[in-house]
C-alpha cells in the first residue's frame, strides 16, 4: 500500500485529500488484505496528576482500508433477534458469512398483525468478513 503526500499537516477545521494505491503481488491468494494508516499529532499534550506527575499524550487515529484479490462478496444474515423491555430496543445478530467485508445499511419495518409499530433506518455499521455485528434498534 502507498500513498501520498506520506506525511502532511492538516491544521483544524481544514480537509486534506491523499492518495491511496495498493498495487497486490500476484502471486498472493485470493482474499480481503486490510492496512490501517495512522494519524497522530505531532506535538505531545503534557498533563500532570495530582501527586505532580508528569504524563506526556500524544493522540493517535487509525483508518482500515480494504483490498480485496478474487470475486469475494459479503453474505448477510440476520441470525437472531430478541426484544430488551428496559430499554425498549430491539437487538439483532447480523453474521457475515462471506469472504468480505461490508458497510451496510439497512431499513426497518416491524409491524403486528398488519399495522406498523415502529420502522427506522439503521447508519452504516461495518461488519468484517466471517464476523457478527450487534445492531440495537
Amino acid at each position: 500500500m502507498q500513498f501520498s503526500p506520506r506525511e502532511l499537516i492538516v491544521p483544524p477545521g481544514t480537509t486534506r485529500r491523499i492518495r491511496l494505491i495498493a498495487q497486490l503481488p500476484p502471486h498472493l491468494p485470493e482474499g480481503e488484505y486490510r492496512v490501517v494508516v495512522f494519524t497522530e499529532n505531532l506535538q505531545e499534550m503534557k498533563t500532570s496528576d495530582q501527586k505532580g506527575n508528569v504524563v506526556n499524550i500524544r493522540g493517535k487515529v487509525g483508518s482500515t482500508f480494504y483490498v480485496r484479490k478474487g470475486k469475494l462478496s459479503p453474505q448477510l444474515i440476520i441470525d437472531s433477534s430478541s426484544f430488551d423491555p428496559e430499554k425498549n430496543q430491539i437487538k439483532l445478530l447480523v453474521r457475515n458469512i462471506g469472504k468480505a467485508s461490508v458497510l451496510p445499511t439497512a431499513t426497518w419495518t416491524l409491524k403486528q398483525q398488519g399495522s406498523i409499530i415502529r420502522s427506522g433506518k439503521i447508519q452504516p455499521t461495518g461488519i468484517t468478513a466471517q464476523s457478527d455485528r450487534s445492531w440495537e434498534i
